[in-house]
């Protein structure tokens, strides 16, 4: 498990690019995030993480607790480089900053 954790004074529209490797390995990431963030989003969406914010943590716990349980009984899917996560690669990044490129030409 991995924890991501952003400062309010960062702003909801600030994303370090360690985002997208931690995506991309499959594992479950806790992120501390501002409300309505784009990394929050990003973790949320892949269906491998939770983002909390300041009185929130009980939730984070539940799901920290549930992670625990399903690996304890067996039934927790270790999944590297997703299919959610597929797209933020750097080998995918690299084609779409390509195709970005190529249509300035």
């Amino acid at each position: 498990m991995f924890y991501l954790g952003l400062t309010p004074k960062e702003g909801s529209g600030f994303l370090p690019g360690k985002t997208f490797d931690l995506l991309a390995s499959g594992r479950p990431i806790v992120a501390f995030t501002p409300d309505d963030s784009q990394v929050g989003r990003l973790v949320e969406g892949s269906g491998r993480g939770i983002c909390f914010q300041s009185g929130t943590a009980d939730k984070t716990a539940q799901y920290v607790l549930d992670l625990i349980r399903s690996v304890k009984e067996g039934s927790y899917q270790f999944e590297p480089l997703s299919d959610y996560a597929r797209q933020y690669s750097s080998d995918q990044l690299v084609a779409r900053f390509a195709k970005v490129l190529d249509g300035l030409v």
